[in-house]
């Protein structure tokens, strides 16, 4: 079986919203004992301060109480997700809880698929990867991950060989502030055809239109694949630049643009157009 030792941010992303969107809806239609509750609670603080090994602990104690309860497994897959950098066989032990958590409640499969994708593209298991981000494709909130969802299909192709897709897929992206999946698609493939020198311009040209929030979470994937080191992924003199600052204006400008066309249409009751406009790229935290 082949594996790649890298920790992952994607699956980080994915747990959250997991938490927002169904967690709650699952408490609110079972009773769960306290002692459940506040357990996982100290589980969630000690994911939180990366303390990995004490979350998996104290998530196990937490599915001992209410093993027919879906929230200990997925933060205990996402727990072993990161785990998965010291020791790879903690790749499957991911894959066994976000299994556990469709196998409790089928109606989580599709958010689930993301994650399950993530556990076989950590270990080199493309084909399988592949598969379950399509399944995720269908999913209601796949939208607002779109470009992550995409390049990691990409990459698994690309991985696999596949030209005939790596090549429509290349051409089928072009540069967008609405869209950064061309720039690291681009450099995936530089990359992959042994040119890390072009490939860093690309990922170089991203990080200066992107927000920070954006570049990290797409060249983590480059960071899994071993193509750059995580310290690269967290250097900070030329996402700080005057060049950077200059580029993020204009995308967000060009943000703005489009905002208060979107906004025109709705004063003229014109439904249903807001798709053409495409959609807005995430905002930079603070």
């Amino acid at each position: 079986m082949k594996t790649i030792t890298r920790k992952s941010l994607i699956a980080l992303v994915l747990f959250w919203l997991f938490q927002q969107h169904f967690l709650p809806c699952a408490h609110a239609k079972q009773k769960i004992s306290e002692e459940y509750i506040n357990l996982l609670k100290e589980a969630q603080e000690a994911f939180d301060i990366k303390d990995y090994e004490k979350t998996a602990a104290l998530a196990d104690q937490a599915i001992s109480i209410e093993p027919e309860v879906i929230d200990a497994y997925d933060l205990l897959g996402s727990t072993y997700l990161r785990l998965g950098k010291e020791d790879p066989e903690n790749y499957g032990k991911a894959l066994e809880a976000y299994e556990k958590v469709i196998s409790l409640d089928r109606t989580k499969e599709l958010l689930t698929a993301f994650n399950i994708g993530e556990c076989y593209f950590l270990m080199g298991e493309y084909d399988q990867a592949i598969n379950y981000f399509q399944k995720f494709r269908t999913s209601p909130v796949a939208g607002q991950f779109s470009d992550i969802v995409e390049l990691k299909l990409f990459l698994c192709h690309l991985m696999n060989g596949n030209s005939s897709y790596v090549e429509q897929a290349l051409k089928g992206v072009t540069p967008s502030p609405n869209s950064s999946l061309y720039y690291y698609a681009h450099a995936a493939q530089e990359y992959k055809n042994g040119d890390p020198s072009k490939g860093k311009e690309y990922l170089d040209s991203a990080a200066r239109i992107y927000p920070r929030k954006t570049h990290n979470t797409m060249a983590d994937a480059f960071v899994e694949l071993g193509w750059i080191a995580e310290e690269k992924l967290k250097a900070k003199d030329l996402l700080t630049s005057p060049e950077t600052k200059e580029a993020q204006e204009t995308v967000l400008t060009r943000e703005n643009d489009a905002e208060e066309k979107k906004k025109e249409l709705e004063s003229l009751n014109l439904g249903g157009m807001e798709g053409l406009l495409g959609t807005e790229e995430e905002k930079e935290e603070e």
